[in-house]
């Protein structure tokens, strides 16, 4: 009987190999930018803003129109996709200052930077690099 269903099983992944498609070498482009509408590329419907090499990407490949983003801003976003990590677990949950605006980014774990205005505390990112666990 196993070796019936062997059989079965490799005829039947013989006979969808052929007719599968020969594999082809191709790219893959994200295109990853803050702060831009839903609607603000032509592709996408906008009558505003002339995006015409968007356009020629879009219409000579795949066009994706729904996506998720791991956080409403920057930082945490764009460390969850090149780690494919959520945020709070990377520990950036909040966009990652720079030392120019006078705000330290790293710290011990534990510390936290407190801000009078706002009512959470941020968690200071504590010398994030992609290589550790």
């Amino acid at each position: 009987m196993n070796k019936i269903v062997l059989i079965a099983t490799l005829l039947i992944f013989h006979a969808f190999s052929s007719l599968a498609q020969d594999e082809k070498d191709f790219n893959v482009l994200i295109i990853h930018v803050d702060d831009l509408g839903w609607a603000d590329i032509e592709p996408l419907g906008s009558d505003f803003y002339e995006t015409p090499h968007i356009s020629t990407l879009a219409s000579e490949g795949i066009l994706f129109t729904n996506s998720y983003a791991a956080a409403a801003i920057c930082s945490p976003t764009r460390a969850a996709m090149l780690t494919g990590k959520y945020p709070a677990r990377l520990g950036i949950t909040d966009w990652i200052r720079a030392k120019f605006q006078g705000v330290t980014t790293s710290g011990k774990p534990g510390d936290y930077e407190v801000f009078e205005d706002r009512p959470l505390k941020t968690p200071k990112i504590q010398g994030f690099c992609l290589w550790k666990k």
